[in-house]
């Protein structure tokens, strides 16, 4: 999905990440860190959020940015994964980090969330590996777009369901098995 022009259900903006994912390379399979701190896009940047993960399975939100602040009304920064996720969740979403990493490839899912007021929306992620200088850890920069605009006021409040998960092929194929999911 992506590489081959097809872009699947990717929205706009999530295909607009992307491609400010690719320029971000300079000649690379997989942007660093530090190009995608250097050059912030301030359209994404308060919805990015960053995934440190170790092949121990350790999993870091290593920045949780201010949009995504904003409408949760909680900094996930330095929150290992399995503190707001139960433990299956953060494990598959765990593997499929490295799998992203490995291949190199993206993870696209979408799914329902309710807010403070009672409504249903739509939430679209895009996941997208970046080379840090430790490599006993990968990270992941993911995008978080609000498909329904949300009122003044209102908030994220829970997770209502997962409703697909893709890979995202970047140029160098896809991982044999799919990305792990379950509705919580």
């Amino acid at each position: 999905m992506v590489n081959g022009g097809s872009s699947g259900g990717l929205t706009p903006s999530a295909l607009a990440f992307v491609d400010h994912w690719r320029a971000l390379r300079n000649g690379k399979p997989v942007p660093t860190s530090q190009d995608f701190l250097d050059q912030v896009d301030p359209e994404f940047q308060p919805f990015v959020s960053f995934n440190d993960v170790e092949q121990s399975g350790r999993n870091v939100v290593a920045l949780f940015g201010t949009g995504l602040v904003d409408l949760w009304k909680v900094d996930l920064t330095g929150k290992q994964v399995n503190e707001f996720v139960d433990n299956e969740r953060a494990d598959r979403l765990t593997v499929d980090m490295l799998r992203c990493a490995e291949k190199p490839c993206g993870i696209w899912e979408v799914s329902t969330f309710r807010t403070t007021s009672g409504r249903v929306i739509g939430w679209e992620m895009i996941s997208l590996p970046l080379v840090l200088d430790d490599p006993d850890r990968i990270r992941i920069a993911r995008y978080h777009n609000v498909l329904e605009p949300t009122e003044k006021d209102e908030l994220i409040q829970d997770i209502l369901n997962f409703q697909q998960k893709e890979w995202v092929d970047l140029g160098f194929g896809e991982p044999d098995a799919k990305p792990l999911m379950k509705t919580p």
